[in-house]
């Protein structure tokens, strides 16, 4: 390593001695963890000093401040490239700094592309040669380890371990609280939501409470206020306090419209949409939630668009409104259909970027000494790249209907495409029941018969499944193969994955693949099914909770046709049944009949013996109309005691008969109400429909029909003429 100091500057403006170097990495680094701007003018600077100097430090640091930028841009094949290179060549220096930077960087793109496992392994040696050595790395005013220990955090939070996420934040905070400034208010902010999460509101309280003073004291832009403010308002939602909740996402919403930061307001609203409803205030949750609905709109977030249609369907389906429910369900699961899609594409990217990474390293030969296990390496990722692709194409189809029948044989015949599976199934389970249902069970392309079962301890291969939340693989299926809802066939089952379906942190199903052959399943196969499992919960889900909102739409459709005392149609129904009968006499010259019937006397009823006593008579009568009418006629309250009856294909002469036969039968029915004995008759008119009549037209008739016979009497039979 040459250390020549006495340099002159080239005309590029490149630093001409070692010194200016280092200062000029320094701020390199301050810039390219933060804004970016600038980052690559100075990482190019360094890059030509260095090579002038033969300076092995600063092409060392060259690189990983080039790989850190790349990645910040999402161009992981170079950022990886350039950050394994300086990773191998800090190795062969010795040189601890060095070594821990580029675990820093490493870990970093890592953590970005999904990869925790590796993410881990590097920020985790990082932090072990730190605490070997007792070197200083410094990250622009701060030491490295506290930016290692965040990464550690985030990383565990990501993968559910809240509790070590909880313990890495703290280190972080310790670490940042003898420096003070911004990372300080940060990590506090970060501690606190850890212990929300793990249900200590109290401690949550009291850290936001200390980030907020920080970000006071130091007077930090909108961003660091707005998250202690809707923070505030999670933990005090969480504890009950809603007053207190509201004001402070109120608080955070203004700070965040202040600023000019759309996701912040739509954040902070959708929190306090979600509080509203914990208040069981639907109007208010939907008159919040409907203020952040245009300004995702208008920075076409889909992903936060998809989230708040989803809310939006819960508060109408909390409000009965079950069309509009349904209509925002349909497109939460559009937007969430192409968010999966973008982000498996956007995987498949990272997944192919690691790749080509390792490609190019392989090229260039730095694992020369194991090039026979790098091409087996490269052959596995050619043949994940292949299935991954597969998952996704199949993930669109199974996600782009709700019909349970399609989605179950697109499964079917996807899965043959992607591993043996001579026998196959798919079923739902209730997790109130513990009952698992089979939907499909086929064996050689056969549908065999389906069954459920109770689930009781953790012995077969579904409780396991179920109850632990993981796959199940066996590939040496033992001869008696009792415990398997498979195979029917002479065949005995050998290997077998019971794999579990897991929709927003629940289970609601399970789906097996079961072979002939002993050690049918790598890991491979596991990973791809579970990766198909998926997109298998999501259509599962969907097209239940379709279903269930089809249904609860019918069923407000055909509440609103009824009359709520007598379930008997309602007026607006059998206007809309009239309109149809005389449509079809227009077209088949049919004739229909429309009778009104009249309770006589009924006010006496009311006014003698209450309106409890009127609905009962009401009730009765139209229950034995109800006994007396044929399939196809249609019957109606149309207001007060009168009824309608409209009778299809039937003239005067034959509604007079049943019309009658009314009569006489309601006359002959004895009503005991609460022991007083009342007889009830009534009064019929009858119209047939002629040619050029309109609806009103044909129930003015009736009525006038209706009336002829109060005139006469009542308990009477009278046809328009």
């Amino acid at each position: 390593m040459r250390k020549n100091t006495a340099l002159a500057t080239d005309g590029d403006g490149a630093p001409a001695t070692i010194e200016e170097i280092d200062a000029l990495i320094a701020a390199a680094w301050d810039v390219v963890t933060t804004s970016r701007e600038g980052a690559l003018e100075m990482i190019e600077r360094v890059q030509a000093g260095s090579t002038a100097l033969q300076y092995q430090r600063g092409m060392i640091q060259h690189l990983l401040l080039r790989a850190r930028y790349e990645g910040g841009r999402d161009q992981y094949i170079d950022a990886l490239v350039q950050a394994n290179e300086a990773h191998r060549l800090a190795q062969e220096t010795q040189e601890p700094d060095l070594i821990i930077r580029s675990c820093r960087v490493l870990g970093y793109l890592y953590s970005q592309l999904g990869k925790y496992d590796n993410a881990l392994m590097h920020l985790l040696d990082a932090i072990r040669r730190i605490n070997e050595t007792g070197i200083n790395v410094m990250e622009g005013i701060y030491p490295i380890e506290i930016y290692l220990y965040n990464n550690v955090a985030v990383i565990y939070s990501n993968v559910g371990k809240t509790q070590d996420a909880l313990s890495s934040f703290l280190k972080a905070y310790e670490m940042a609280k003898e420096l003070g400034g911004s990372m300080l208010s940060t990590t506090l902010n970060n501690v606190a939501e850890m212990h929300l999460i793990l249900g200590d509101s109290q401690a949550a309280l009291r850290y936001n409470r200390m980030a907020l003073d920080e970000v006071n004291r130091l007077n930090l832009g909108p961003g660091d206020q707005h998250q202690c403010y809707n923070n505030f308002g999670l933990i005090y939602a969480r504890m009950g306090l809603y007053t207190k909740a509201l004001e402070n996402f109120r608080q955070a919403i203004s700070i965040a419209a202040r600023s000019g930061s759309k996701s912040m307001q739509i954040v902070s609203a959708m929190d306090l949409s979600r509080l509203y409803l914990l208040m069981d205030n639907s109007a208010m949750a939907l008159e919040v939630i409907s203020t952040a609905l245009p300004l995702a709109q208008e920075i076409q977030a889909n992903v936060l668009l998809r989230d708040i249609h989803l809310l939006l369907s819960d508060i109408c389906e909390r409000t009965a409104d079950y069309k509009k429910a349904l209509e925002h369900y349909k497109t939460h699961m559009n937007l969430s259909q192409e968010v999966f899609a973008k982000e498996t594409e956007q995987r498949i990217g990272y997944y192919e970027a690691e790749f080509r990474a390792q490609q190019a390293i392989k090229d260039a030969e730095i694992y020369r000494l194991i090039n026979i296990e790098l091409r087996k390496n490269s052959q596995a990722l050619e043949e994940s790249h292949r299935n991954i692709t597969a998952i996704s194409q199949i993930g669109r189809e199974l996600t782009s209907t709700l019909n349970i029948e399609e989605i179950l044989q697109t499964l079917y015949e996807s899965v043959q495409t992607l591993m043996e599976a001579n026998v196959f199934g798919i079923a739902f389970y209730d997790e109130e029941t513990k009952v698992v249902e089979y939907k499909l069970m086929l064996e050689e392309g056969e549908r065999i018969p389906l069954s459920q079962k109770k689930l009781g301890d953790r012995g077969t291969y579904t409780e396991r499944c179920v109850f632990n939340r993981v796959a199940v693989v066996e590939n040496e299926v033992p001869t008696d193969a009792s415990r398997l809802l498979g195979a029917q066939k002479e065949r005995p089952v050998r290997s077998l994955i019971y794999c579990p379906l897991q929709f927003a942190e629940k289970i609601i199903g399970v789906m097996t693949v079961q072979s002939y052959s002993p050690n049918a399943y790598t890991e491979q196969h596991v990973n791809t099914l579970m990766a198909l499992a998926n997109y298998v919960a999501i259509a599962l889900n969907n097209s239940q909770k379709s279903e269930a909102l089809r249904d609860a739409a019918r069923n407000l459709e055909q509440l609103s046709k009824l009359d709520p005392l007598t379930g008997l149609y309602n007026r607006r129904h059998i206007i809309e049944k009239m309109e149809e009968e005389r449509l079809r006499f227009l077209r088949y010259d049919t004739s229909f009949s429309l009778i009104i019937l009249d309770i006589d006397y009924f006010k006496r009823v009311n006014d003698t013996y209450g309106h409890d006593c009127g609905d009962y008579v009401l009730v009765q009568v139209a229950n034995k109309m109800r006994q007396l009418l044929r399939q196809q006629d249609c019957l109606a309250r149309w207001g007060g005691e009168e009824f309608l009856i409209l009778m299809p294909e039937t003239d005067a002469d034959g509604a007079r008969a049943l019309a009658e036969r009314l009569r006489q039968s309601i006359h002959d029915m004895g009503l005991d109400y609460n022991g007083i004995y009342l007889h009830v008759t009534v009064t019929l008119g009858i119209c047939q429909y002629v040619h050029e009549l309109s609806i009103d037209e044909i129930i003015m008739r009736a009525d006038r029909a209706l009336y002829r016979g109060k005139k006469r009497g009542r308990d009477c039979v009278v046809i328009y003429e």
